[in-house]
């Protein structure tokens, strides 16, 4: 089996791909791109070429549609699982360890992991592995505790009606809508002191955590 070595920019369009056959060959190719020091590489490996870049959440119209409710029983019925996360986004990554769907992707800073993912099998099929390679600026790099991380996580407890509000808007604009309003209350139950103020930009963004 082989791995196939995917180079993509923040933007995830593919540069090329590169076929390898081997641990050697793979960390020659690592050491051929070229990184500044404005940029950082991050890494994710997947046992089937076509995989879809997509977290978990997106693979099933059922779960998609049910991701409030989703998210809400599970605090319900594991609250001593959950109790000691102080954000959405900690619930969001307990969900994924505990492999559940969540809107993240998990990626890592560890091109040998991610290449170990790559190489296991799938399900008994004989494929090519993929390892995609992210290549994103320091800068856009966000940390749990980010807003703009609090405001992307928390359209997880919004119900599958939530709507990215489009103009015209009413007389309080953008954050007067009553979408943004409802997920705005949402955000303060974590960040009681948030400023009511989203950026819409934020809310269809793809942020590296």
């Amino acid at each position: 089996m082989s791995i196939v070595v995917r180079r993509y920019r923040f933007s995830q369009e593919p540069e090329n791909s590169i076929r390898v056959g081997s641990v050697r060959t793979f960390l020659s190719e690592l050491e051929k791109i070229n990184v500044d020091k404005d940029h950082v590489l991050f890494y994710r490996g997947h046992s089937r070429f076509n995989y879809s870049l997509s977290p978990s959440i997106y693979r099933n119209n059922g779960w998609i549609a049910n991701e409030d409710i989703i998210f809400k029983e599970l605090i319900l019925r594991c609250s001593d699982q959950f109790e000691k996360s102080d954000s959405t986004f900690q619930t969001l990554v307990r969900m994924q360890h505990y492999s559940l769907p969540t809107r993240l992707l998990d990626i890592t800073t560890n091109p040998l992991i991610a290449l170990y993912f790559a190489s296991a099998p799938a399900a008994g099929l004989r494929e090519s592995g993929e390892v995609v390679i992210f290549k994103t600026p320091k800068a856009e790099i966000k940390y749990f505790d980010s807003d703009t991380v609090s405001v992307i996580s928390n359209i997880s407890r919004r119900p599958s009606s939530f709507k990215v509000p489009r103009a015209p808007f009413p007389r309080g604009g953008f954050n007067g809508t009553r979408e943004i309003k409802l997920l705005l209350h949402e955000i303060k139950k974590e960040k009681p002191h948030f400023d009511s103020n989203i950026d819409p930009q934020h809310l269809e963004s793809v942020l590296f955590v």
